[in-house]
């Protein structure tokens, strides 16, 4: 089939398409799995950029469309893309674990260059200009976090996985957990999310080692946060020595 017989082709040449609707063209045809029609816009098609090449790929890995995967993390010659291979590959990774799709992450976590792994969660640091939800919606253990603690998830496979064969400290870990914690306040189950929450800082102190006396400026910012949700109150509170 050439170029001009192809189905879509009447669709991409209508010259009052803008970016935006693009963009959503797109994303639709990577979240229902068309991988013929990706193919085709991807060779023949205006309107590609690094942002919604990366969307692309996030899209169809959290509905476990591998062959549109597989098609943006190709090494092929003949194909150019916009935006780095590490930052689909990432984009893949965490499309993977937003679904919980743990063989799916696994399978990427082996193809992966973990030498320029770059969660940015890593920084410790969140921009201001940058909402809670974006920054755990762009890092792996972030998403795996949140989803435990909000009851998306029920279970820890995830979160064991992520720490144990991704390059993540410690501090990471409860940097990440505390970020969700603040996310917490805007959920009418808190109590279930404390419950979880109390039940993963058990796990973590036995299945990861992390030991409260080593980290204790995170823990004295968990411990607040607990109690504010508890209590129903805002204020500082001022913690024991021993914590």
């Amino acid at each position: 089939m050439t170029r001009d017989e192809h189905p879509l082709s009447p669709v991409l040449y209508f010259s009052n398409y803008n970016l935006i609707q693009l963009e959503a063209l797109y994303i639709v045809l990577a979240s229902e799995g068309h991988a013929d029609l990706v193919e085709f816009c991807l060779d023949n098609a205006h309107g590609w950029t690094p942002l919604i090449e990366m969307e692309m790929v996030l899209v169809a890995s959290f509905f476990g469309q591998s062959q549109i995967v597989d098609l943006f993390l190709s090494n092929s010659v003949y194909r150019k893309f916009c935006s780095e291979h590490r930052d689909r590959h990432y984009q893949a990774m965490l499309g993977a674990t937003a679904a919980r799709r743990l063989n799916d992450l696994k399978q990427l976590a082996m193809e992966s260059d973990q030498s320029s792994f770059d969660d940015p969660i890593k920084e410790h640091t969140r921009a201001d200009d940058v909402s809670i939800f974006e920054f755990l919606g762009k890092s792996l253990i972030g998403s795996a976090i949140h989803n435990y603690i909000t009851g998306v998830h029920s279970h820890l496979t995830m979160i064991i996985f992520l720490v144990s064969k991704l390059p993540y400290t410690h501090a990471d870990v409860l940097y990440s957990v505390e970020q969700v914690m603040q996310v917490v306040g805007y959920s009418e189950n808190v109590g279930n999310a404390i419950v979880r929450f109390i039940d993963l800082s058990k796990f973590m102190a036995e299945e990861f080692n992390i030991k409260p006396m080593e980290h204790q400026t995170m823990y004295h910012e968990l411990i607040k946060l607990v109690i504010k949700y508890v209590t129903g109150q805002s204020r500082q509170f001022q913690l024991p020595e021993c914590f």
